[in-house]
């Protein structure tokens, strides 16, 4: 049985919103809220935050360690690609290469422990996948992305990944290599692309706060779904004022 591993990158070096992540959503910060989240999952019994060597993250690590008493690990800013495999290289617990990484961003306070379940379950089920995920094209909203990475995928991309855009977003270079990788994916019911709850801007401050206050404090994709419906209006308007069609942002991410 391969160990699961839950590792959230975090920084407060945000070029759109700097320190966003010890910023509050409905009185509480979001790195807590994220964390409460990955918790919340049956798969949740060893999680880490990756954080960066930078003096800024000074603060977000100690608040890790002390406040959260989460293993924390510090490494290179801009290669996040190196940071994941020197984090998962330092904590794990055995050497297993079917181990398995959820990848979990600090900008998305309402990750569903259910969609993490459910990419977790599909890599266990089928040991010959090496990623899975329910962000490409597959209906969820921005900011309910799970990635699931088998630790040997994880290293072959380390080694064999070069361009600094592909070092920068951790599994650029799977998705873009399905001839290399097996990829497998979750599917939404419904399409609600069209949504996004992650916080990049003051202006989703104001939408994460809305949604958090919405939804019970323990909460389901189902809720989420809900809120959205309900409330199509107020979110459209936050999500049209700084990225228009977002379908096509999404679609063209990893061009």
């Amino acid at each position: 049985m391969p160990s699961i591993y839950i590792i959230i990158q975090a920084r407060m070096g945000s070029t759109r919103l700097p320190g966003k992540v010890l910023r509050e959503i409905d009185g509480l910060l979001l790195i807590d809220r994220v964390v409460k989240q990955v918790t919340e999952t049956k798969y949740g019994s060893v999680i880490c935050v990756a954080t960066t060597t930078r003096g800024e993250d000074d603060v977000l690590y100690q608040h890790c360690r002390n406040s959260l008493n989460l293993l924390t690990y510090r490494g290179d800013s801009k290669d996040v690609l190196k940071r994941y495999w020197d984090c998962y290289s330092k904590i794990k617990l055995n050497e297993c290469d079917s181990d398995l990484i959820v990848r979990v961003t600090a900008d998305d306070p309402f990750k569903c422990p259910e969609l993490i379940h459910a990419c977790v379950d599909a890599m266990l089920e089928d040991d010959s996948l090496d990623y899975v995920s329910n962000i490409t094209d597959n209906g969820y909203p921005e900011g309910l992305d799970v990635e699931v990475i088998r630790a040997s995928a994880l290293e072959k991309t380390c080694r064999q990944a070069n361009s600094a855009n592909d070092r920068e977003h951790v599994t650029q270079y799977i998705i873009k290599n399905p001839n290399i990788f097996k990829l497998g994916s979750i599917v939404a019911p419904h399409d609600y692309s069209r949504f996004r709850l992650t916080v990049d801007h003051e202006s989703d401050i104001e939408v994460a706060d809305f949604l958090a206050r919405s939804i019970p404090k323990v909460f389901s994709w189902q809720n989420i779904r809900e809120c959205l419906e309900t409330n199509e209006a107020f979110f459209m308007r936050t999500n049209n004022l700084h990225y228009g069609n977002l379908k096509n942002k999404r679609d063209n991410r990893y061009e």
